[in-house]
């Protein structure tokens, strides 16, 4: 299988990127996957949320984007399973263009270590922002999460029309891979007719996976650990195991 490179995108926040990305990234490689994670948010919340706290001799993307270290030098080793991971600061706000219009120097670094991997998977900022627009031009896949709230169609049919644009402006095309419900409560009903809708309006992108509201998925990023490290004996349904199986699938 060629690597796959694939975002979670949604230009709001809240929706359970960060958490998404960490969980899939950990259940991908405890399926015997070689997975790089890379945190390409200023805030670092998904390298906080794995265990990796700021420190000096750590680097970002940054780094690259200036010359100063090379892609592969800035790999975190082995954090869990076989999950390799470059870590952000933020210093990521100092990215600032393309450094010119024909240098995609993101998707160049990428493809100097591409081939180590099976998945990369990338946690994006909020909004739609220089960043957000150099990884649109360098995935193959997006992942788009949303929140079953009132606004989620709204902001999906944003999302949709962005990629839309980016791909006619664009040699490079980013193909959907799917859309994810998160911090699904079937008790609630507005939740429950969010899900109706979406999955009659995006019924062929819509992951068969639904991932539930659960509070063991906020303790356990509070505490720098994947939901399978932090709740060892599986006491609450692993559902990222299960969208990490439904994409494999997707791949065959």
């Amino acid at each position: 299988m060629k690597s796959k490179i694939f975002a979670f995108f949604n230009q709001k926040g809240g929706v359970g990127k960060t958490t998404s990305s960490i969980n899939l990234a950990i259940n991908l490689s405890s399926l015997n996957q070689k997975v790089l994670l890379i945190d390409f948010d200023p805030l670092a919340n998904a390298s906080l949320g794995i265990g990796i706290y700021n420190n000096a001799n750590l680097k970002s993307l940054f780094s690259v984007y200036i010359d100063e270290a090379k892609i592969e030098n800035i790999i975190i080793k082995n954090v869990f399973y076989d999950l390799d991971v470059i870590c952000a600061k933020k210093d990521l706000i100092n990215i600032k263009d393309f450094k010119n219009s024909n240098d995609n120097w993101f998707l160049k670094a990428l493809q100097k270590i591409k081939h180590n991997y099976d998945f990369i998977i990338i946690d994006t900022p909020p909004g739609f922002n220089i960043i957000n627009k150099l990884i649109l031009k360098t995935i193959t896949d997006i992942i788009i999460p949303i929140q079953p709230q009132y606004f989620a169609l709204d902001s999906l049919f944003k999302i949709l029309a962005l990629i839309k644009l980016n791909n006619s402006i664009s040699f490079h095309k980013t193909k959907i891979l799917g859309i994810l419900l998160t911090m699904f409560d079937q008790r609630i009903n507005l939740a429950k007719d969010v899900y109706q809708k979406v999955s009659t309006i995006f019924k062929q992108h819509l992951f068969k996976t639904i991932i539930y509201k659960n509070i063991k998925l906020a303790e356990a990023i509070a505490y720098g650990k994947p939901i399978n490290i932090y709740d060892k004996q599986l006491k609450t349904k692993n559902y990222y195991f299960i969208l990490a199986q439904e994409i494999l699938n997707k791949y065959e």
